[in-house]
């Protein structure tokens, strides 16, 4: 049921966003035929014996590679004695379809199988549909299946007939004749896969490479039916892999749940220790590998996966952040990719911040809002509390929610702002463009620069927020926001010392 099901669900639920044609295309099943043959039984065989093989193979059909494999079944019973080979077949039979022509083995003879298992091309006329004139007992449209073999399935099947005749002759000296044979129908398989193609382009897929919907919110697809194509092999094993794969990144909720460090049942305080030297103008320190989690941790809700030569978030209903436990030094430059898929995502970048796990906070990654400032990335500047949306230092580009010369919604709380600082905020370029963002510490001025524009300039007056200190040190970090809709993608991370 999966790749059909899901297909069916996904055209009756969000069929109408703009990739919605898309939907239910590219269904995929297994070109799959049996023949069967026999041959002499080779000499000093004595015993019943069963063996079986696959061999996988690899077709070039017109420029096209396309994929197959043989399940080779055999049996010898010398003795021809039927009742007395019957407890080896229970034992040993792979596959319950032998065992009725094993059991005619006649006496002196190799009997068995070769099964052909071929790819289906991809092909876009192979689909789900829907139609609101048909409806299940429930009144939900039935799916329906148009399927068909392409000229390529075609010569796919005959690339498997060669196959399977050359293995006939050569290993078993029989002839079997796989051209005479008719393969077995589209769909009694029961593989079926595709439907809802994953892929990173929108407009040539449904899904993005970790099952999520490109048009739809907080909805993904977890099983064979994302597979663009399917190889040969059972799709099953692959779509348990894509839901295991998901779930890991869905269910996490980091540390939200857990008792806080230095508290009855919790971790002790994980301590980075200042750098005996401080590092020497010029140092350039690669805070993320580009490969592993090494240097990071998470703190508070949701998670992040390294993916792709990226940091990606997988957000949760909370606030996260991701810090990297490498002491920054007085004065420095950090430099670094993002990467949003819609023009709402909120996520930002943190610096100068205390240790989270110092903090005393329920969700320590709010200390990192308290000690330290964001780099805002939101395009639409989401309105807070007695403010009105889009103003500038809550938009891309702005140190976060501080106050600039000429703000006319002065945030309370906050230090009143420094003549010549100034925010000009800019909108942050939707996948698949990466941004670039340099953001330079030089005592207490931030000045953020975003894909070669400077959008802001803030120097700090608060004495309790956002200083280098020789003793404790200071940290940078990545947001996970509090909503599931905004993955946000972060890589080439590096700081130089200034």
């Amino acid at each position: 049921m999966g790749a059909i099901e899901s297909a069916r669900l996904a055209l009756n639920s969000v069929g109408t966003v703009p990739n919605g044609a898309l939907m239910g295309a590219n269904l995929l099943v297994h070109l799959r035929k049996n023949v069967p043959f026999s041959a002499p039984l080779p000499a000093g065989v004595t015993d019943a014996e069963l063996s079986a093989l696959l061999v996988r193979c690899r077709a070039n059909l017109s420029g096209t590679p396309a994929h197959f494999h043989l399940q080779i079944t055999a049996f010898a019973d010398p003795s021809g004695n039927a009742g007395g080979s019957e407890p080896w077949l229970f034992q040993s039979v792979p596959d319950l379809d032998h065992i009725r022509q094993i059991a005619a083995t006649p006496a002196g003879h190799v009997t068995g199988v070769i099964r052909a298992v071929g790819e289906m091309v991809p092909n876009p006329m192979n689909r789900v549909t829907v139609n609101a004139t048909d409806v299940d007992e429930y009144g939900v449209p039935r799916a329906s299946v148009a399927i068909q073999r392409s000229p390529l399935d075609t010569q796919l099947m005959l690339e498997m007939d060669k196959a399977i005749n050359f293995v006939a002759s050569t290993v078993f000296g029989s002839s079997a004749s796989a051209t005479g044979t008719p393969p077995d129908g589209l769909g009694t398989t029961f593989h079926e896969s595709g439907t809802l193609r994953m892929g990173e382009d929108p407009t040539r897929s449904v899904t993005n490479p970790e099952g999520q919907f490109h048009y739809v919110t907080n909805l993904y697809a977890g099983d064979a039916s994302v597979l663009p194509t399917c190889g040969s092999a059972n799709p099953v094993m692959n779509g348990v892999a894509l839901r295991r794969r998901l779930a890991k990144r869905l269910v996490p909720e980091g540390e939200g749940d857990l008792p806080r460090p230095n508290t009855p049942g919790g971790p002790a305080v994980f301590q980075p220790p200042m750098p005996a030297t401080p590092p020497a103008a010029g140092t350039v320190l690669t805070l993320f590998d580009g490969s592993t989690l090494a240097n990071w941790r998470m703190a508070g809700r949701g998670t992040f996966h390294a993916i792709d030569g990226a940091l990606q978030c997988v957000p949760s209903f909370d606030l996260g952040l991701l810090w990297c436990v490498v002491p920054m030094p007085q004065h420095y430059l950090l430099e670094l990719d993002f990467l949003v898929r819609t023009f709402n995502t909120n996520s930002g970048v943190f610096i100068r911040f205390s240790n989270p796990e110092l903090s005393g906070f329920n969700n320590p990654a709010w200390s990192a809002v308290s000690s330290g400032f964001e780099i805002q990335i939101d395009n639409t500047g989401a309105a807070q509390a007695g403010q009105p949306q889009g103003l500038p230092k809550h938009r891309t580009g702005a140190v976060y929610n501080v106050n600039y010369p000429g703000d006319g919604f002065p945030t309370a709380g906050v230090p009143p702002a420094t003549a010549g600082d100034f925010v000009t905020p800019l909108d942050a370029a939707l996948f698949p463009v990466w941004n670039q963002y340099r953001i330079q510490v030089l005592n207490d001025v931030i000045t953020v620069n975003l894909n070669g524009t400077n959008t802001a300039k803030y120097t700090n007056p608060d004495p309790n927020r956002g200083r280098f200190s020789s003793t404790q040190p200071t940290f940078v970090g990545l947001q996970s926001y509090s909503n599931y809709s905004y993955t946000t993608a972060f890589k080439n991370i590096r700081v130089t010392a200034l």
